[in-house]
């Protein structure tokens, strides 16, 4: 799975960079989001890309550092080179 970001989530997140934070291998949903919101956004990844679904739900991210951060994330289905993709837009609550 391809994944990237830009500076701004990077930072929210508490990397240093975009790239510092593309660079993380470990599972997406496992690393980045805390447990409690784990279910919500893969289900509004599998409505994007199954159904073709956008969708709009809170989102608890885990940072860098251990912390949390409470955001409001709007997920929509685009396709781009012949590749179906979600993208997410994010902000803080």
């Amino acid at each position: 799975m391809h994944k990237l970001c830009n500076e701004r989530f990077a930072t929210l997140l508490g990397y240093p960079s975009a790239a510092a934070w593309a660079a993380v291998s470990e599972p997406f949903p496992m690393i980045f989001v805390a447990p409690e919101s784990r279910e919500t956004l893969i289900a509004a990844y599998q409505a994007a890309m199954e159904h073709l679904v956008g969708t709009s739900n809170r989102v608890t991210w885990r940072t860098k550092g251990g912390g949390t951060v409470e955001t409001n994330v709007i997920l929509v289905p685009f396709t781009l080179g012949g590749y179906l993709c979600a993208l997410h837009f994010v902000e803080p609550r």
